[in-house]
């Protein structure tokens, strides 16, 4: 019989082990990363598709395509952006990416042939290259009953995804060479001190005492040096945890803070400038990623709109769903000025992106450019507070409305209300999340709408910053030393007009259109 060492059968079995179990590992990972990727890709074209349905819904209805076309055009400038089209229910070509084919004849997706809601996903292999489509239809309201006028399609090229897969497996035999590469020097060292017992005591008391807790010294001896080589063993395996648990929480800790610095970079960067008004915002989350935000979006026709949300829950995933809802109202007014409107929108989309257990409370002020008339609208956030300076008096604006995305569409278009106030030089209107009236003092007592009123009376006089710094330091007061339970968001907006107007607060039931004010 071939004689073979122990130190070379050592070498052996663990070289075999480590390469099939990093091979394995790779498998998982690269699996696990393709159908991430792809279902990454895949939420990217039904935002896409999504967004395309809405506009080209009007564009179909008028008989408009440019607009449609000048939007497929656009998206031609992605490097993964294959084509695009607007197809009527029989295939009939509306618009598309390739302006050659409009008014052509194209055969619809089987997956979409009935496709009411949702999506349909395709994936097309042909010989220049693979394509991923998603289709969504394009539901109309004309007559009043819902109806498929059409159907929009959005592909990109599977073959970015696919580089990209290439590029992580061939970094990933690179590690595990250079892995394996290391095991068989380290099983080496190792398996010669095996027969050593004495030294493979001093050399592993060594190699823990300089901070390498992998180590093992595993001897398997019925005597006194195997009972101090299992105690050994014991406390390497006991402090290896301990430090992997310290190491994992402070990697969590550093991705959290991460995380907030890039949320706080979404929130705008100072106040906008305004005609006759001054704005400000407070926004203080309770954790290091919160749920809250607030937002300026200046409109095209010299409106600027102001959104204070809530999404429901705390941490990561509601900072993650507030980042999306921010991008979606961003969105939503590219194309309405109207606080109703914009909110009824939002409910749609994230009906469409979101189980219903995930839900944002939210409420948007519009102001007219000359700063005179404020339009709001309420989804289920607290009411406004609207100190009137003339009288001193607070005054709680409630308005119907229930947070977006719990209602189907028509049902939470028919309880949303909006409404118009008129300013008057040295009014203030505060909007705010239920962390502030909602704070709590070691009693359990909460601050309170009341207590919210009788501050904003005292300190309407202040500008909207120092107002929000009054209100933090307030709440802070009341605590006690209790903590922050909920997130902190408000924005106060001040009216600068150098002339008295005559007050007014016009209520607006759900569908109606407003005053008729010159802004409206």
């Amino acid at each position: 019989m071939r004689f073979l060492s122990l130190r070379l059968k050592f070498v052996i079995y663990f070289v075999g082990f480590m390469t099939a179990s990093l091979a394995l590992l790779a498998k998982s990972q690269f699996d696990h990363e393709h159908d991430a990727l792809l279902q990454e890709m895949r939420k990217r074209l039904a935002v896409g598709a999504t967004n395309l349905s809405i506009q080209s819904r009007e564009a179909m209805e008028t008989g408009d395509d440019l607009s449609i076309l000048t939007t497929l055009r656009a998206q031609r400038g992605s490097d993964d952006f294959a084509y695009g089209a607007v197809l009527h229910n029989d295939g009939t070509v509306f618009a598309h990416s390739d302006v050659r084919r409009v008014g052509r004849q194209l055969e619809i997706a089987a997956e979409a042939q009935e496709l009411r809601e949702g999506y349909a996903y395709r994936t097309l292999r042909e010989d220049d290259g693979s394509h991923i489509e998603v289709w969504a239809p394009v539901q109309s309201s004309l007559g009043g009953t819902t109806k498929r006028i059409g159907v929009v399609c959005l592909a990109v090229s599977e073959e970015p995804l696919l580089l990209q897969i290439r590029s992580a497996k061939i970094s990933a035999m690179r590690v595990g060479a250079l892995f394996i590469l290391l095991g068989i020097l380290g099983t080496a060292f190792i398996a010669r001190t095996v027969t050593k017992p004495i030294g493979q005591l001093v050399q592993g008391v060594k190699r823990i005492a300089s901070g390498d807790l992998d180590h093992k010294m595993r001897m398997r001896r019925s005597d006194e040096i195997g009972l101090l080589s299992d105690s050994f063993d014991h406390m390497t395996e006991e402090l290896q945890q301990a430090q992997h648990e310290l190491l994992k929480q402070h990697l969590y800790e550093k991705e959290l803070e991460v995380a907030g610095k890039i949320q706080a970079a979404l929130l705008p960067h100072g106040a906008p400038r305004l005609e006759n008004a001054s704005v400000a915002a407070l926004s203080v989350p309770a954790r290091v990623v919160g749920g809250d935000f607030y937002d300026y979006i200046q409109l095209e026709d010299g409106r600027t709109a102001f959104l204070v949300a809530d999404v429901a829950g705390k941490g990561v995933s509601a900072g993650l769903v507030m980042t999306a809802v921010r991008s979606a109202a961003r969105s939503v007014f590219t194309y309405t000025a109207s606080p109703r409107k914009a909110l009824v929108a939002l409910n749609e989309q994230m009906l469409n992106d979101f189980h219903r257990s995930t839900f944002v409370t939210m409420l948007i002020m519009v102001l007219d450019a000359s700063g005179r008339w404020l339009r709001i609208a309420n989804a289920g956030h607290p009411a406004i507070v609207w100190v009137r300076a003339a009288i001193g008096d607070a005054d709680p604006i409630q308005l119907r409305g229930a947070a977006v995305g719990v209602l189907p569409s028509e049902q939470f278009a028919e309880v949303l209300e909006e409404t118009e106030l008129q300013l008057e030089p040295g009014d203030l209107v505060l909007g705010y999340s239920d962390g502030v009236n909602e704070a709590h003092d070691r009693d359990a007592n909460l601050y309170g709408e009341e207590r919210l009123q009788r501050f904003a009376e005292r300190n309407a006089n202040l500008e909207p910053q120092e107002f929000l710094d009054r209100l933090h330091e307030e709440l802070g007061r009341f605590s006690q030393g209790f903590g922050q339970f909920d997130d902190i968001t408000a924005v106060a907006l001040k009216c600068t007009l150098e002339r008295a107007r005559e007050p007014l607060a016009e209520l607006v039931g759900a569908g109606s259109t407003g005053s008729g004010h010159p802004g409206a």
